[in-house]
């Protein structure tokens, strides 16, 4: 399917993220090059499948680097790929760095998550705007 018969089904804002996919699997098919877009919520997980689905793709996963996380990444990888990442072999920590915070023992059980997410959302924002090598938290 073409992509500007694609892109007529979805508003502004949803065709500026479906070119990016479309985008992503180009360059994954011509410079042989594995490629993954930012964290994506759940809405843009169900149109990016859409959109491989329809492109006929199956070089790509979704990748949640945290069990219980809602957000995962699109990665999209030339078929030369396939058996690794088949096989689980593909190194997740290229494109993504997780840490843990360990609360003090005084805090447990007083601390919420939602009491500094404020704060914590500032940081991640101010710091992801200046990434250099692609790395992430993950929330």
């Amino acid at each position: 399917m073409k992509k500007e018969e694609i892109l007529t089904k979805y508003n502004e804002e949803e065709k500026l993220f479906i070119a990016k996919i479309l985008d992503k699997i180009k360059l994954a098919k011509t410079k042989n090059k594995i490629v993954n877009t930012d964290f994506l919520d759940m809405y843009k997980q169900k149109i990016a499948i859409k959109v491989l689905n329809n492109e006929k793709e199956k070089n790509y996963k979704l990748y949640k680097p945290c069990e219980d996380s809602d957000k995962s990444i699109l990665i999209v990888y030339p078929e030369k790929y396939q058996d690794i990442f088949n096989e689980n072999r593909f190194n997740y920590g290229n494109i993504v760095s997780l840490i843990r915070i360990t609360l003090p023992k005084m805090l447990i059980n007083e601390y919420e998550h939602k009491d500094d997410e404020g704060l914590f959302k500032w940081n991640y924002e101010a710091w992801i705007s200046k990434r250099k090598n692609r790395r992430y938290f993950c929330i």
